[in-house]
């Protein structure tokens, strides 16, 4: 009887075993062993040891000399030959005018620690713990959200770096100023300096300018509602501006006066007795002159005697020769010479003065 044909043998799947004479490569072999990842982070961490160091040498040689700073800087005086002012202003025609501490109201002195920097007494310049809280804060919102910037901080960057780029150098830097300046002056140097540096709009540097400009009257007279207005203004001081968006500008003050009441500066009561004091604004201009293309001259001539660093320094006073009592009369001369010469079509004249001596 035949046999039927015997069924085929399952296949065999291909061995998996290695080849012989395998052995794994060597990357792969130095990736499973642990001292090496040590070794790779140890290399890696000092990398960016050296990158921190080299930043922090850099920032520092690079560190402006906070002893540049003047103190007695401001604005330059133009009067006449009997003393009288003619016009006061700096190079940008921005009003300066230097004030000390005594004479500044405490109103706006505490108004502006509460809220630009609470810690201004306590700390060395910079307020670590505020830069931890607003970091931590900038990273929830993941976008800039808080500032940290001291009172210190905030004059490096006005009064020594001047620089309006926002980066972690500028920053770097601006903590280094900041500890350097706060080794150098006392904590109402540093306030006093601040306050007659900051800009609060409308043309106006410096405590005493601003009150001029806004209410007519010196920074020492101040009062309390006038002075968290005031003290609110260079968080944004277009934004806040008052002549522009009152209501903003009133919803500002509020925060200042709420701020000095958690630093404990003034109680609940004094706060909304604050708030509905009423304000009376003048928005002086402060870029006014008696004579103003004679200024431009002398001010040309100061440039080209002294260089116009000097000039903006500021912090002096130049007596001219003009006599404005005469000036005002030959003006007087001239309007009413054009005005009896106006149906001849005289638009303007000239004046000569001579001394019959």
């Amino acid at each position: 009887m035949p046999q039927s044909p015997a069924a085929p043998e399952p296949r065999k799947r291909a061995s998996a075993a290695k080849p012989a004479g395998w052995r794994p490569g060597r990357w792969s072999t130095w990736f499973q062993n642990r001292r090496n990842w040590l070794v790779l982070a140890g290399i890696v961490a000092g990398l960016i040891l050296l990158l921190v160091l080299g930043t922090f040498a850099y920032a520092f040689a690079t560190l402006p000399d906070p002893s540049r700073m003047d103190l007695a800087g401001g604005d330059v005086q133009i009067v006449d030959r009997h003393g009288t002012l003619i016009e006061q202003r700096n190079a940008q025609g921005v009003r300066v005018t230097p004030v000390t501490l005594k004479e500044i109201s405490p109103n706006l002195s505490n108004a502006t620690i509460a809220v630009e920097d609470k810690h201004f007494y306590q700390h060395h310049g910079v307020d670590w713990g505020r830069v931890i809280k607003a970091g931590i804060v900038d990273v929830i919102a993941r976008r800039p959200e808080q500032g940290a910037s001291t009172i210190t901080e905030q004059l490096a960057k006005i009064a020594i770096l001047q620089s309006p780029r926002k980066t972690i150098l500028r920053k770097l830097r601006e903590a280094m100023v900041a500890t350097a300046l706060e080794s150098k002056y006392k904590k109402d140097d540093i306030l006093q300096l601040y306050l007659n540096s900051i800009y609060y709009g409308h043309h106006a540097t410096g405590v005493e300018a601003a009150a001029e400009v806004y209410f007519g009257k010196h920074a020492k007279d101040l009062s309390l509602g006038e002075s968290a207005m005031l003290a609110g203004l260079p968080n944004g001081p277009i934004y806040y501006d008052p002549a522009l968006h009152k209501d903003r500008a009133l919803a500002r003050q509020a925060v200042v006066l709420e701020a000095m009441v958690n630093s404990d500066m003034i109680s609940s009561t004094q706060a909304e007795q604050a708030k509905n004091e009423p304000l009376k604004f003048v928005f002086k201009e402060n870029r006014s002159s008696q004579a103003p293309h004679f200024v431009d001259f002398v001010y040309e001539q100061l440039e080209n005697l002294y260089g116009a660093s000097a000039v903006n320094k500021g912090g002096f006073q130049v007596k001219t020769t003009i006599d404005l009592n005469l000036q005002k009369a030959a003006e007087h001369a001239v309007a009413v010479g054009i005005q009896r010469l106006g149906p001849l079509g005289a638009a303007n004249g000239d004046f000569l003065a001579m001394d019959p001596k």
